[in-house]
């Protein structure tokens, strides 16, 4: 009895997974298309590109 529960798990722990896996990666990327967000990203993006003295300070 127990074998049949660890083969049917087997079967279906990859379909889950992957659906699982597709879930965070949507979420991820709603997170970051959140209009809340863009502002905050945008800056980060310009951060190699601002001029300022060596070690941060203002």
């Amino acid at each position: 009895m127990m074998s049949r529960f660890f083969t049917d798990a087997a079967t279906f722990m990859p379909s889950l997974m992957l659906i699982v896996f597709l879930a965070f990666f949507c979420g991820v990327i709603a997170w970051l298309y959140n209009p809340r967000n863009k502002d905050k990203f945008e800056e980060y993006g310009r951060i190699p590109f601002k001029e300022e003295p060596y070690g941060g300070e203002k």
